[in-house]
């Protein structure tokens, strides 16, 4: 498996000294493209965000990490995937336009025992982690039967 996370970088805001991923410049078409189709999915429909660009980076470096542990299906590796640890960092991640979908989805899961509001933002979290990393998930075997065929 080709290792697409070289082609992110992780920069600091001048003003701010804040971090942020963010592809180089020297970074594939193909890359650029999930990119843009990551941020402009319906329950997305933000560009550029740094949390999603963050998630996608993440995402691309675990699947090339564990890519020995592959079985037939990618997806059970993301079960595993948790939320923000800090309840700071959920706050601030809900504040995001497209959080909104997410906490209404966890909200209505009835398969869900959600107790507190950061168990609530947990959940939430947690799914449009899981959302982002199929769409990885779908590009990264969609790259695999395009080699594969060579």
């Amino acid at each position: 498996m080709e290792n697409y996370s070289k082609y992110f970088e992780i920069k600091e805001r001048f003003t701010t000294k804040e971090k942020f991923v963010c592809c180089k410049d020297n970074t594939p078409k193909l890359i650029k493209d999930l990119v843009f189709k990551i941020h402009h999915l319906d329950c997305l429909d933000s560009l550029p965000n740094d949390w999603i660009y963050l998630q996608i980076f993440e995402a691309l470096r675990f699947f090339e990490e564990n890519a020995e542990d592959r079985a037939e299906d990618w997806s059970a590796l993301i079960f595993d995937i948790e939320a923000d640890v800090a309840t700071y960092d959920l706050i601030e991640w809900s504040k995001n336009p497209y959080a909104r979908i997410w906490l209404d989805e966890a909200i209505t899961d009835i398969d869900l025992c959600i107790e507190t509001f950061t168990g609530l933002l947990d959940q939430a979290q947690v799914k449009c982690k899981r959302y982002i990393y199929r769409e990885v998930i779908d590009f990264l075997e969609e790259q695999e039967r395009e080699e594969e065929q060579i």
